[in-house]
C-alpha cells in the first residue's frame, strides 16, 4: 500500500534515534511539532495548543528556561507548560506502516501496534542486494558480492571482457577467442574466429555442394574432388537446360507485365479524370467563399462605424443622466435633513416609532487591541471580551457585542472564537418596534487581503431563541445572547501569516443594513 506522508518520530523511550515512520494520510498540523513537524511522543504545548518536540523546544529556550514560540510570540515557563499528551493518543491511533517496508515488510496497523512490531521486526539490520535485490544482513553484503552474487562481474578466461557471473559459462562456450580446432581435417587454431574466418572456406576436407545445386546437380563431396566431378560434361546440359528455361520464364513475365500495366493505366486515367473535376469544383466553391467574406466585412465594417456612433452618443446620454442623478441625490438630501431638523421630542411617542422606522443602516468597528491582554482579562474572568453598549443610530437600538473563546469539548477538539450579540434597554425603547427583526451582518477582517475576510449573516427570523433574544428588554434587564459559536479557530487566528491577527489587533465590522 502506498503512503502519502513519511513523519520522524522523537521522544520514544524505546527508539532514542530518529525513525522514519510512514502514514497511510497527512496527521492535522496541530498533532505535530510547530517547528520540524516531527511527531514527538512526550513533547510539550503551550497555551495555544502550539506543540514542540524536546530538540525544538531547546533551541526555543533562552537562559531563563522561557519558551517563546515562533508561531504566535506566546511566552513563558517550561516548567509550567503541558505535555502533549491528547495529541500522542490521537497520532498512536492513526493508520500507519512498518519503517522497514522499503525492505518489502508489509506490516500495517496502527502507530501503537507498528512501533510494538518493530522493535521485534525480522527486517531490521537487512538491506536488499544492489545488483541482485537478494535480502541479506548488513554483515554479510561483502562476502555475498565478493563470492556468490550471480550478477558480480568477473572476466573472461579467454577474451578478458567482463561479464555478469551467472553469463560467464554461456559466453566463453560462444567466444571467438577460444581455441578452435577444424572438424573435418584436425587442424588446431590460436582462436575460434580464425577458424571460421580463414580456414573453413579453404579446408580441402570440408565437404561442400556441387555448384550448379541450384540449377539440380545434388553431388556432395570434399573439396579436393570437387575438381574432378566439374571436369564431367553433363553440366553443360544442366546449364543449357537451365537458360531454356529462365527464357521462357522471362517472355511470360513480359507478357503479364504488359497486361498489368495496361489495366493499370486505364484505371489511373479514370482517378485522374475524376480528381480534376472534383478540383474545378473546389475552385468554384472557393471562389464563393471568397465572395462572401468580402461581403461579410464590409458588413462587419459599417456595423463597427455604427457602433462607434452609439458609444458617443451613449456617453453623451451619460452627461446628461449624470446631472440627474447629482440633482436628485440633492434633493433627496436636503428633505432628509430637514425631517431630521423637526422637533420629534414634541411629539407622540407613536409619530416617533414611525420616524424610527426610517433610521438608516447602521456600521459599526470594532478593533479589538492589544487582542493579546484582551484575552487574558477575559481567560481570568468571563472568558469574554464586551465591546460596551453601542447605539444604532440615535434613537435607536441598544447593542451590546461579545467574542468569546470557547474551550474544546468532545464535538470541538479545537479551541474556537464566538461572536453574540445582546440587546439592552435603553431610553428610546418605547419608540422603537418590537420585536427587533433586522437583519445583522458580521464580518471579521482579513488585513492582508480582504477577500479572504469571513462574513457571517444573522436573521432574527431564523434565530432557535427568537423570542426571548429579540423581545423589548424589561426594566435593566439585558434579553439572552445570540449570534455565533464558531467564527474561526483560535490557533488560524492568532497564527500572524494568516492575516487576521496584525499588530496585536483583531477587527470585526458589524453591518445593520437599514431598518425598515
Amino acid at each position: 500500500m502506498e503512503r502519502s506522508q513519511c513523519y520522524k518520530l522523537r521522544d520514544h523511550k524505546d527508539f532514542p534515534n530518529e525513525v522514519d515512520i510512514p502514514f497511510h494520510s497527512q496527521l492535522q498540523v496541530e498533532l505535530l511539532c510547530s517547528r520540524c513537524n516531527a511527531i514527538t511522543a512526550s513533547g510539550i504545548k503551550d497555551t495555544n495548543g502550539h506543540t514542540f518536540c524536546r530538540k525544538c523546544a531547546d533551541v526555543l529556550t533562552d537562559d531563563m528556561n522561557d519558551l517563546t514560540c515562533l508561531i504566535c510570540d506566546w511566552r513563558g515557563g517550561r516548567r509550567t507548560m503541558e505535555k502533549n499528551a491528547a495529541e500522542w493518543a490521537i497520532i498512536q491511533e492513526a493508520e500507519a506502516a512498518c519503517p522497514n517496508q522499503k525492505v518489502r515488510c508489509a506490516f500495517d496497523g496502527t502507530l501503537k501496534k507498528v512501533l510494538k512490531h518493530y522493535k521485534n521486526c525480522g527486517f531490521t539490520g537487512k538491506a536488499p542486494c544492489s545488483l541482485c535485490g537478494k535480502l541479506l544482513s548488513i554483515k554479510a553484503h561483502q562476502a555475498h558480492i565478493s563470492n556468490e552474487c550471480p550478477n558480480r562481474i568477473q572476466q573472461c578466461n579467454f577474451c578478458n571482457c567482463d561479464v555478469e557471473a551467472c553469463h560467464k559459462r554461456g559466453h566463453e562456450a560462444n567466444c571467438g577467442y577460444r581455441p578452435g580446432t577444424c572438424k573435418h581435417c584436425g587442424q588446431e587454431f590460436k582462436t575460434y574466429s580464425q577458424l571460421e574466418r580463414e580456414h573453413y572456406p579453404r579446408c580441402p576436407q570440408m565437404p561442400v555442394f556441387c555448384p550448379f545445386k541450384d540449377l539440380g546437380c545434388d553431388f556432395k563431396a570434399q573439396r579436393r574432388s570437387m575438381a574432378n566431378h566439374m571436369s564431367d560434361s553433363s553440366h553443360s546440359t544442366v546449364l543449357v537446360e537451365a537458360i531454356r528455361r529462365l527464357q521462357i520464364d522471362n517472355e511470360r513475365l513480359k507478357k503479364t507485365i504488359e497486361q498489368e500495366k495496361k489495366v493499370v493505366a486505364e484505371m489511373y486515367e479514370e482517378k485522374i479524370r475524376h480528381l480534376v473535376t472534383k478540383m474545378e469544383d473546389l475552385e468554384k466553391e472557393a471562389t464563393a467563399e471568397f465572395n462572401h467574406r468580402v461581403t461579410l466585412e464590409k458588413a462587419l465594417n459599417d456595423l463597427k462605424c455604427e457602433v462607434q456612433d452609439l458609444k458617443i452618443l451613449q456617453h453623451a446620454d451619460k452627461g446628461l443622466l449624470f446631472e440627474h442623478i447629482v440633482e436628485t441625490e440633492n434633493s433627496v438630501k436636503q428633505l432628509d435633513h430637514e425631517l431630521h431638523l423637526e422637533p420629534c421630542w414634541s411629539q407622540s411617542k407613536a409619530s416617533m416609532s414611525f420616524k424610527a422606522k426610517l433610521t438608516p443602516g447602521f456600521q459599526y468597528l470594532w478593533k479589538l487591541q492589544p487582542y493579546s491582554h484582551l484575552k487574558n482579562g477575559a481567560m481570568a474572568t468571563t472568558e469574554e471580551i464586551s465591546s460596551g453598549v453601542v447605539y444604532i443610530n440615535k434613537p435607536g437600538y441598544a447593542m451590546e457585542f461579545l467574542v468569546g473563546f470557547v474551550r474544546p469539548s468532545a464535538a470541538v477538539t479545537t479551541p474556537q472564537l464566538s461572536f453574540k450579540c445582546r440587546i439592552h434597554g435603553s431610553e428610546y425603547d418605547d419608540m422603537l418596534p418590537w420585536p427587533f427583526k433586522n437583519t445583522i451582518l458580521v464580518v471579521l477582517i482579513n488585513q492582508h487581503e480582504e477577500a479572504a475576510s469571513r462574513s457571517f449573516e444573522l436573521n432574527p427570523a431564523e434565530a432557535v431563541n427568537a423570542d426571548e433574544a429579540f423581545k423589548k428588554p424589561a426594566s435593566n434587564q439585558p434579553n439572552p445572547k445570540f449570534g455565533f459559536s464558531q467564527v474561526i479557530s483560535i490557533p488560524l487566528l492568532e497564527n500572524g501569516r494568516k492575516g487576521f491577527l496584525l499588530h496585536n489587533c483583531v477587527v470585526f465590522k458589524v453591518v445593520f443594513p437599514p431598518l425598515y
